[in-house]
């Protein structure tokens, strides 16, 4: 628990300000969020003593004189949330602390098909305790990325093909309960959409798409081959979207066809599973890619794209060719501003936003979020 007393809405609405303003003052605190200086310096003196807040610089007092402005900011060193991104052959981890740093990080391969998705969580934890213990950091939580269709506010892992789960699985009624580390599990595309809004917090744009692609070697009955798994995720009017039955954000592509194919496109299995080392499937592959994104980017109005995961191995021609593929989808003569980039977290993207959907839970006011209350005390 991050607090041993159960913080009230008020509370949290000004942590959440000092979490979003770095090196704030007790007067624009009270500002932003509209309450009396009163009440703030209570609150404030409430976190100091918590530890999860700290003083980092006295200002100098007014032409008037009176009392010196104290600037605020959230303790880095108080705790580190993990993410750990499972895949069917790797799982990879980050440690970040409460402003978002990255403190620690790993990845290590795994034969999913030789352990449970439960197994292999715990490898991964006993892993992310070891480095945060390494750190001197108390480890607060846990987020984890999934490909398949994931329920995260029930903690239901509902199908996944690359794990192998045909059957709604319970995951986290699943955990030791005396475990008491708190834990929540996110769609792996939609994770990159928490990374984003973690990583610039609050600068994002209120509408952008999150592409993942990431190299991965299928098992298909007695061959394997190398293929390209690819997820989506979606940020509208500044909030994750996750679909009625929180299947948004898996992808098949609308030049897939009905011939029989063990990947999501129309390019043949034995091509794209040389997609890592030949430009012209490369270039084939961009482009359908960049047919299909054209379609959402276009009709929803998104002014920005991110992509992350292995996929970035294919260079700035993959953005290239997506961004024209876009442009010449427009239908009138100018198009709005579109950016199209990759990430900067590379391929810690999944593990990083599944951390920072966790700190996000931290610092969201219990209104907005049911499950803080449970994430930083009971009552």
């Amino acid at each position: 628990m991050i607090f041993s007393v159960h913080p009230d809405t008020t509370t949290l609405l000004v942590l959440r300000c000092i979490w979003l303003n770095p090196s704030i003052s007790r007067t624009d605190i009270s500002r932003i969020v509209n309450l009396d200086q009163s009440t703030i310096s209570r609150i404030v003196a409430s976190l100091l003593e918590s530890g999860i807040v700290l003083v980092v610089d006295e200002g100098q007092s007014g032409p008037q004189g009176g009392r010196r402005p104290i600037y605020l900011q959230i303790n880095s060193r108080f705790g580190c949330v993990a993410g750990i991104e499972i895949s069917s052959d790797f799982y990879n981890l980050v440690g970040i602390n409460l402003l978002g740093e990255i403190q620690f990080s790993a990845k290590q391969s795994h034969a999913q098909r030789d352990s449970g998705i439960i197994e292999l969580y715990h490898v991964a934890l006993a892993h992310a305790r070891k480095l945060a213990a390494e750190s001197g950091l108390e480890l607060l939580g846990i987020g984890i990325g999934l490909p398949g269709i994931i329920d995260s506010q029930h903690g239901i892992i509902q199908k996944s093909i690359p794990l192998e789960i045909n059957d709604p699985l319970a995951f986290i009624a699943a955990l030791p309960s005396d475990d008491k580390l708190p834990v929540r599990i996110e769609h792996d595309a939609r994770c990159c959409c928490w990374a984003e809004l973690t990583f610039h917090r609050g600068r994002c744009p209120p509408d952008f798409l999150c592409v993942l692609g990431e190299f991965r070697r299928n098992r298909i009955i007695h061959q394997e081959f190398q293929g390209i798994a690819l997820g989506l995720g979606l940020v509208l009017n500044n909030h994750i979207h996750a679909g009625q039955d929180n299947s948004a954000g898996e992808f098949r592509s609308v030049f897939y066809g009905n011939q029989q194919k063990n990947n999501l496109f129309g390019i043949p299995d034995q091509d794209l599973g040389r997609l890592e080392t030949e430009p012209e499937i490369q270039h084939a592959f961009a482009r359908e890619l960049g047919r299909n994104l054209a379609l959402l980017v276009n009709v929803l109005n998104i002014s920005r794209v991110f992509v992350s995961g292995s996929i970035e191995k294919l260079g700035q021609a993959l953005l290239e060719t997506i961004e024209r593929e876009v442009r010449e989808n427009w239908t009138y003569n100018q198009q709005g501003e579109f950016q199209i980039s990759f990430t900067r977290l590379g391929e810690n993207a999944v593990a990083y936003g599944a951390a920072g959907m966790f700190l996000e839970m931290i610092f969201a006011p219990p209104d907005s979020n049911p499950a803080t209350k449970q994430l930083i005390g009971d009552p």
